[in-house]
């Protein structure tokens, strides 16, 4: 038996086997590691308080805007080009490798230049040298997951979370003993973060012994000739999850950026599965781009498969808000839960997109998807300037979504140029069972019912009536995680 799931776990034999291998690696280490670091980060957030909490949040998300230019498309580039020629793998990694490391320099230079000068509060800069540091460091470790992903070995990935989120808890309850402020939460973040990077290169320091001579002219021609497209899908990413919060401080005092970011991490947590699910399916995209048909499969069982999970979290995102809100950080940041109730309308959206995203870079689209992003960043930043002095939090949240249901629309249209799918056929029955969950979790905390004993049962009741209606997604997810014998 051990035999047995040690080979489930740690070996790639069909493709099915693979995605789900990997799909449960990912879980693994995301679901594990989040509720790994979310005791640090409840426990920060009410040590420090929602306008030291608020601080924390800012300055990572403006030196997170930054950072965009240490990627430059190099980890999706890297992923797609090595799955699709793995004995390029060590060029790729060394090349790769060296172009962040010049960037890491140009960018640390740029934000300590910079940012100060665009500070409303001066009391913030000398979190800064901390702040870069942490994010070179985050950076390199996502280079080695994209390396991961591109072999399908997502076991690295898993395991290095892990470690990262461990370290990162300890080395943060330290740094706060010894000091309760947002600087020594930093450091104990880089602590963290600096450990996760060793373990997910081990695996890969066979090939550091020819650094020099696996640096190769092909990999940087692909790196700058479709790597501006990604990067500006980067640039998109990072303002979709970083403008938000600096618009915000612009027209709101920090308390209400810490409410905003409560929020945001509260989501995040909900909002776990449907990018580890979209990472596991883009390498068999991949390797399948010239077959049609496969790619078909995969986009509209994807998209499925991203419905059903996301629906649910949904309907208790938006009904159970305020409960979760409190149960995470206390009645103290009960202003997030409207915040968090808005920003669980965006799941579905953005979950659906992540698939057709993948999609459409698999098939080498990545100079449309760089237009769209742009559309979607100008779009994001109109709304956020006409939503946020109005709505604050709220308005910021609104826009995001609103942003996602356009973004969406004009991604649906570019995939159809170039492959044949039908988008969420058959909904009914997903349709129908969210109807009586909502219904249900309604009742529940009308009655107030425990918001844990409400998120249970709920859950219970989307997946009997699903199961009652012979929904096709359990079918096939049942027989996608039966064991082999």
């Amino acid at each position: 038996m051990i035999k047995k799931i040690a080979s489930f776990f740690f070996r790639n034999t069909t493709n099915k086997q693979t995605v789900v291998k990997n799909t449960a690696w990912l879980l693994i280490g995301n679901i594990g590691s989040r509720f790994i670091r979310v005791i640090l980060i409840v426990y920060a957030a009410r040590l420090l308080g929602a306008t030291n909490w608020g601080a924390f949040s800012y300055i990572l998300s403006l030196v997170a805007l930054f950072s965009i230019f240490l990627d430059l498309g190099i980890h999706m580039v890297t992923t797609r080009e090595t799955a699709r020629h793995p004995e390029l793998r060590g060029q790729y990694l060394a090349t790769g490798a060296s172009i962040k490391l010049v960037m890491l320099a140009v960018m640390g230079v740029a934000v300590l230049v910079i940012a100060p000068h665009i500070f409303n509060d001066k009391s913030l800069t000398y979190l800064l040298p901390l702040a870069v540091l942490l994010t070179g460091v985050d950076s390199f470790r996502d280079f080695g997951a994209a390396l991961a992903r591109a072999w399908e070995k997502m076991e690295i990935e898993g395991v290095s979370q892990i470690i990262t989120n461990v370290a990162i808890v300890a080395a943060g309850f330290v740094a706060l003993a010894i000091q309760p402020s947002v600087r020594s939460l930093l450091g104990g973040y880089v602590v963290g973060a600096a450990c996760g990077l060793i373990a997910v290169f081990i695996p890969f320091r066979k090939y550091f012994s020819g650094w020099f001579k696996n640096l190769s002219g092909e990999p940087l021609r692909l790196f700058f000739s479709s790597g501006w497209a990604v990067s500006i899908m980067s640039i998109m990413s990072a303002v979709l999850l970083n403008t938000d919060t600096i618009v915000l401080k612009a027209f709101r005092d920090l308390t209400q950026v810490g409410y905003y970011g409560a929020a945001q991490r509260a989501s995040s947590l909900l909002y776990m599965i449907p990018p580890l699910i979209a990472a596991s399916l883009f390498p068999q995209m991949v390797k399948s781009f010239s077959d049609r048909e496969k790619v078909r499969r995969v986009i509209e069982g994807g998209a499925a498969a991203m419905v059903f999970i996301t629906a649910p979290l949904t309907i208790l995102s938006v009904i159970l808000s305020g409960g979760i809100i409190n149960l995470l950080y206390s009645s103290s940041y009960s202003a997030s839960a409207p915040i968090f109730a808005v920003m669980g309308l965006t799941f579905i959206p953005s979950a659906i997109i992540f698939i057709l995203n993948d999609a459409v870079f698999a098939l080498s689209g990545e100079k449309k998807l760089a237009l769209l992003a742009i559309i979607s960043m100008a779009g994001n930043l109109i709304l956020d300037l006409l939503l946020i002095p109005k709505y604050g939090g709220v308005g910021s949240a609104a826009a995001t979504f609103i942003n996602l249901i356009i973004l969406l629309v004009f991604m649906y249209a570019v995939l159809r140029k170039q492959q044949e799918f039908v988008l969420l056929p058959g909904l009914r029955r997903i349709i129908s069972a969210s109807v009586v969950m909502a219904a249900w979790c309604l009742a529940l905390n009308l009655l107030g019912v425990n918001v844990v004993i409400n998120i249970v049962s709920s859950s219970l009741v989307y997946i009997g009536v699903l199961a009652a209606l012979k929904e096709p997604v359990l079918k096939e997810l049942k027989n996608l995680t039966h064991f082999p014998k």
